[in-house]
C-alpha cells in the first residue's frame, strides 16, 4: 500500500471534506443534532460546511489550491455585503435553514466572526501565489487562522459569554472554530516542512530554539492566565447560584405566607354568622331586608381596608348585597392548594378574588365573592434589592397552552407567552410551575445571557424565577481581566525580550562553534568542549527547574542531580553522586519506593504521590519515573522527578473543610449534615431506631433583629444562638446550620423517647435568656423546634429532614418558644407542647 501522498496536509482536508459533506448532508436529510455537532445552541449552516469542504478540497488537490481559495472568499464576501447592508440575496438558502432556525431573522446566514475566519482562510492558502516575496511566504497567515480557531473556542470554553454581552451572537460554532485550527496547522505543517511555495523554510536551527523557548514562554502565561479566570468564573458562578436559590427561597416563603394569610382573612369574612344570617333570612320579607342592610353597611367597612369588592348570591343565582365594582380579571392566574375557588389577578397591583360557599348547618346556602388588594405581595415582586440594574422577579402560572404572568421589572404588564421555546426547552418559570427547582444560564428576551434559579411557590400552583444578566454578576470577574490583561502583556512582552537578549547570543555562540567544528574536521578537543559547554547549559536549565531531577541508574545508584537536590532531601548531589537510593533515603525511604522503581526499570512510566517527613514538617510529594532506554529498547535506568505539593495538598483540603462547614458559626452544613445522618443511621441499624432523632430550629423574631439593628448584629444572634446550642447538647451530637436561621441538630444514643424533647427544652430555655449585642444591647429572639424521630430505616436525609420541618412548622403554629413532635407513622397522634416561657 503506497501512503506516500498521506502526509498531514492531506489528511486534515480529508477530514474537512468530511465534516462539510455531513453537515450538508444534515441539513438535507434535517437532522437536527448533525448540524449542531450535539452542542445546543449552536448551528453549522450550510454554507460554513461548504468553505470547510473548499479548504478540505484545496489542501488535498494543491495545484488548485488558488481556486478553491477564490470559492471560499465568494462566499464570505457575499454573506459580509449582505449583512453590512442588510441584503437577502438567496444565498443563505433560508427555506432550508428555516426548519430549524425558523426564530432567527436570517436563517442560514454566517455571523461576521465566521465569514471573517473563512476571508482570513481564504487568503492564507492564496498568499504564496498572489503577495510576492516575503508576504507570501509568512508563516503569519498560517498562525493567523490558527490562533482565531483557538482564541474563538478557548473563549467558549471559558465561558466568555458569561461576561460580555453579545458575545454569543459573535462566536463561531465549536466546529468552525476547530476547522480554523485544523486548517492553521496544516498550513503550520507545509510551511514548516517545504516553506509555503516549495522553497526551504528559512528558520535555521537558532531561530527554532529562539521560536521554542518564545513558544513555551507564550504557552505558560496562557495556560497560567487561563485557568485562573476560569477559577474565577466557576467560583463566581456556584457562589451566585447558591445565593439566587436562597433568595428565591425566601421570596417563596413569603409570597406563599402572605397568600395564605389573606385567603384565609377572605374566608373568615365569607364565614361570619351575620353572611349565613343574611342568606338565610333573604326570602323573609322585612326581616331578610334588614339582614341584609346590617350586612351591607359591614361590608362597607371593609372596605376601607384592603377589601375591593364584597357580593353575596343565593343558590338560586339572586345577589343578596354588592358592594364595590369586580375586576374583570382578563389576567387571572387560579390558585392552588385551596378549599375554595381562589384566583390572583393584577390591577395597578395584585388583587385577590375569592368565591367561597356558604354553609348552614351541612347545607350550602349561598356564594360569597369577595376581592381584595395583596400591597405585601407586590412588595414582594418588587424587591429587586441584591440583583443590580438587571434583576428581575417573575411569577407565572401554567395551563395546558400557556403561561400567565404577573408584571415584573421590564414588563409592567401581565401577559401570556408560551411556555416552551424554539429549541424545545421549557422556560424557567414553567418549570417552576410545575413543581421543578433548579438554577442555570437562560437567554433573555433581550439577547443576553442570564443566570436564573426558579422553584414553585409552595402549594399555590404558582412558579417563581429570579434572573440577573450574567454580565452584571460577573462584572467583578470581567474588570479584573481587563485590569490583570496588561500585566500579563507586559510580563509576557518582558519574557521574550529576555529571551532575544539573554537566549540568542548563547544560540550564536552555539551556531558558531558548530561552524569552527566542522571546518577543522571536528577536532576532538573543541568537540569536548562543545559538549561541555552543552553540558554546563543543560546543568543550568536542569537547576532553575522548580522541580528535583535526578537520574537513577540499573543499579539503584544516583548519577545525575539538579540543585534542587540539596533542598529536598538535605544532602549535597555531590554527596549524592554514586550513592544508591538507600544510602540516600534510608532503609524506610529506600521502601516506600522499591515498588514504583522496579516497575520504571521494566519499562513502565510510573507517577504517584507519597508523604513524608522532613526536618521535622510533613509534607506531599509528587513524583514521576520516566525508563531511559537506548537504541536497542534496553532499559538503562530512569529519569526521577520529584516537586513538593504540600501547599497545593493544604489548599485542596481547606476547600473540602469549606465546603462542608458554615462559614459563620463554623458548624457543619447540610452537605457535611447529611453525612452525618448517614453515618449515625448505619450505627443504630443494629439497634432500637428511637435511639436517634432530628430537631429543626429557627429563631422567633430573628427578622426584626436584622431590620433594627442590621445584619452585623443578626449575624451575632446567629453565632450566640449556635454557641448555645452546641452547650445544650453533648460532644457526640452534632449541630449544623442549614441556611439564615434555620439549624438542626441530629441527637444520637437516646435512651427514651421524651429525652429528645428534654433537650429541646433546655435549647429552649437557653435561648430566653437576652442576647447581649456590640454596643450593649440586648435583644431576646427565643427559638421553636420541630423534632422527627428516627423513622424508617431506609428513610432518605431529606424524607427525616421534611419531617422534622414540618414538625417545626406545626409548633410555630402553636404559638412560638413550643416544641412539635412528629411521631412515627404507627403513632396515632402527635405532641405538641406547651410553650415555654
Amino acid at each position: 500500500m503506497n501512503l506516500k501522498g498521506c502526509s498531514p496536509e492531506r489528511i486534515a482536508g480529508a477530514a474537512l471534506v468530511a465534516y462539510g459533506i455531513v453537515v450538508i448532508a444534515g441539513w438535507i436529510l434535517h437532522w437536527p443534532m448533525v448540524v449542531r455537532l450535539g452542542v445546543p445552541g449552536q448551528l453549522i449552516v450550510v454554507n460554513a460546511a461548504l468553505c470547510a469542504l473548499l479548504a478540505g478540497l484545496a489542501f488535498i488537490f494543491r495545484r488548485r489550491k488558488l481556486a478553491f481559495a477564490g470559492a471560499i472568499a465568494a462566499v464570505a464576501c457575499v454573506t459580509l455585503v449582505q449583512r453590512a447592508f442588510d441584503l437577502q440575496w438567496g444565498t443563505d438558502l433560508p427555506a432550508l435553514h428555516a426548519t430549524m432556525t425558523a426564530d432567527r431573522l436570517f436563517p442560514g446566514r454566517m455571523n461576521w466572526n465566521t465569514s471573517l475566519a473563512f476571508l482570513l482562510l481564504s487568503l492564507a492558502l492564496g498568499a504564496p501565489r498572489l503577495l510576492p516575496g516575503r508576504w507570501g511566504e509568512t508563516p503569519a497567515w498560517a498562525v493567523g487562522v490558527l490562533a482565531l480557531g483557538m482564541a474563538d473556542m478557548g473563549g467558549q470554553l471559558l465561558r466568555l459569554d458569561l461576561l460580555f454581552d453579545g458575545y454569543a451572537r459573535l462566536r463561531m460554532s465549536y466546529g468552525n472554530s476547530a476547522v480554523m485550527v485544523l486548517s492553521g496547522l496544516a498550513l503550520l505543517w507545509r510551511w514548516r516542512r517545504d516553506g509555503l511555495d516549495g522553497k526551504r523554510s528559512p528558520l535555521g536551527p537558532g531561530r527554532r530554539i529562539l521560536v521554542a523557548a518564545a513558544s513555551v514562554l507564550v504557552g505558560m502565561v496562557v495556560v497560567t492566565g487561563i485557568s485562573t479566570l476560569a477559577f474565577s468564573i466557576r467560583h463566581t458562578r456556584i457562589a451566585f447560584e447558591e445565593e439566587m436559590r436562597e433568595r428565591l427561597t425566601s421570596h417563596a416563603r413569603r409570597m406563599s405566607i402572605i397568600l395564605e394569610d389573606r385567603i384565609e382573612a377572605g374566608r373568615m369574612v365569607a364565614t361570619r354568622p351575620m353572611v349565613r344570617e343574611a342568606l338565610a333570612r333573604a326570602t323573609q320579607g322585612t326581616s331578610g331586608l334588614a339582614a341584609a342592610k346590617n350586612l351591607e353597611a359591614n361590608a362597607r367597612d371593609l372596605l376601607k381596608s384592603d377589601f375591593s369588592t364584597f357580593i353575596v348570591n343565593r343558590m338560586d343565582g339572586r345577589e343578596v348585597i354588592r358592594v364595590g365594582h369586580p375586576d374583570p380579571m382578563r389576567f387571572a392566574v387560579p390558585l392552588e392548594g385551596t378549599t375554595h375557588s381562589a384566583w390572583l389577578a393584577w390591577d395597578n397591583g395584585p388583587l385577590l378574588r375569592q368565591v367561597i360557599p356558604v354553609i348552614e348547618g351541612t347545607r350550602q346556602v349561598g356564594w360569597a365573592q369577595i376581592e381584595q388588594r395583596v400591597p405585601r405581595l407586590g412588595q414582594v415582586l418588587a424587591d429587586v434589592s441584591g440583583l443590580g440594574r438587571s434583576g428581575e422577579i417573575a411569577v407565572c402560572s401554567l395551563d395546558d397552552q400557556n403561561l400567565t404572568c404577573l408584571p415584573r421589572r421590564f414588563d409592567m404588564k401581565p401577559h401570556r407567552m408560551i411556555p416552551i421555546e424554539a429549541d424545545g426547552r421549557w422556560l424557567p418559570t414553567a418549570l417552576a410551575a410545575r413543581g421543578e427547582v433548579g438554577a442555570g444560564e437562560i437567554g433573555n428576551p433581550r439577547d443576553r445571557l442570564a443566570l436564573t434559579a426558579w422553584g414553585p411557590v409552595g402549594e399555590t400552583g404558582l412558579g417563581m424565577s429570579i434572573r440577573m444578566n450574567a454580565s452584571e454578576v460577573f462584572e467583578q470577574v470581567r474588570e479584573e481581566l481587563l485590569v490583570s490583561m496588561p500585566v500579563f502583556l507586559l510580563c509576557l512582552g518582558v519574557g521574550l525580550v529576555l529571551i532575544v537578549t539573554q537566549v540568542a547570543p548563547v544560540v550564536k555562540r552555539l551556531r558558531a562553534s558548530e561552524r569552527m567544528a566542522i571546518a577543522v574536521n571536528s577536532s576532538l578537543m573543541r568537540v569536548t568542549q562543545r559538549l561541555e559547554a552543552s553540558e554546563r547549559q543543560m546543568r543550568t536549565i536542569a537547576d532553575n527547574l522548580p522541580v528535583l531531577v535526578a537520574y537513577v541508574d540499573r543499579e539503584h545508584r544516583y548519577t545525575f542531580a539538579n540543585d534542587r537536590f540539596q533542598s529536598f532531601f538535605g544532602i549535597a548531589r555531590e554527596e549524592a553522586i554514586g550513592k544508591t537510593v538507600a544510602e540516600v533515603l534510608g532503609a524506610e525511604g529506600a521502601a516506600g519506593a522499591q515498588r514504583y522503581i522496579e516497575m520504571a526499570l521494566a519499562g513502565s512510566p510510573v507517577t504517584y504521590e507519597r508523604i513524608d517527613v522532613f526536618r521535622g514538617r510533613e509534607r506531599h510529594v509528587h513524583a514521576s519515573y520516566l525508563p531511559d532506554m537506548d537504541e536497542d529498547g534496553n532499559i538503562m535506568g530512569f529519569f526521577a522527578m520529584l516537586q513538593d505539593v504540600t501547599v497545593a495538598k493544604r489548599a485542596e483540603l481547606e476547600l473540602q473543610r469549606l465546603a462542608r462547614f458554615d462559614s459563620l458559626t463554623g458548624l457543619p452544613n447540610r452537605l457535611m449534615l447529611d453525612e452525618r445522618i448517614v453515618r449515625a443511621q448505619a450505627r443504630s441499624a443494629r439497634a432500637d431506631a428511637e435511639s436517634l432523632a432530628l430537631l429543626f430550629l429557627d429563631l422567633d423574631k430573628f427578622k426584626a433583629v436584622n431590620d433594627t439593628h442590621g445584619h452585623d448584629s443578626g449575624d451575632a444572634v446567629l453565632k450566640e444562638f449556635a454557641r448555645r446550642m452546641q452547650a445544650c447538647v453533648r460532644r457526640t451530637d452534632t449541630v449544623a446550620r442549614l441556611a439564615g436561621d434555620e439549624f438542626v441538630v441530629l441527637l444520637e444514643g437516646l435512651k427514651d423517647k421524651c429525652e429528645a424533647e428534654l433537650v429541646a427544652a433546655k435549647i429552649i430555655a437557653a435561648m430566653a435568656l437576652p442576647i447581649v449585642l456590640p454596643g450593649d444591647l440586648m435583644v431576646v429572639v427565643g427559638t421553636s423546634i420541630g423534632i422527627a424521630p428516627a423513622g424508617d430505616p431506609d428513610e432518605s436525609s431529606a424524607q427525616w429532614l421534611k419531617r422534622a420541618d414540618a414538625a417545626l412548622y406545626r409548633a410555630k403554629a402553636a404559638g412560638r418558644r413550643t416544641v412539635a413532635v412528629d411521631v412515627r407513622p404507627d403513632l396515632e397522634t402527635e405532641r405538641v407542647s406547651a410553650k415555654h416561657d
